[in-house]
């Protein structure tokens, strides 16, 4: 992931293509919920979850 400055404002640059991934029926049902309460897309949820879940984890492994 690269992030690019274009007329003051920061985007980033995902590269080309991605990974498909495959849950079961009721992880997805649980996924759709998420993304309709939270207003978000099923990448944009995935995303918010794993790169939290990350940080969480992260910071956990620096603090001992």
């Amino acid at each position: 992931m690269e992030m690019e400055k274009t007329d003051s404002v920061w985007t980033v640059k995902y590269p080309k293509g991605r990974k498909s991934l495959a849950v079961d029926y009721d992880t997805y049902n649980l996924l759709q919920e998420l993304c309709e309460i939270e207003h978000r897309s099923k990448i944009d949820q995935l995303r918010f979850l794993i790169e939290n879940r990350h940080q969480q984890l992260s910071d956990k492994v620096a603090t001992g």
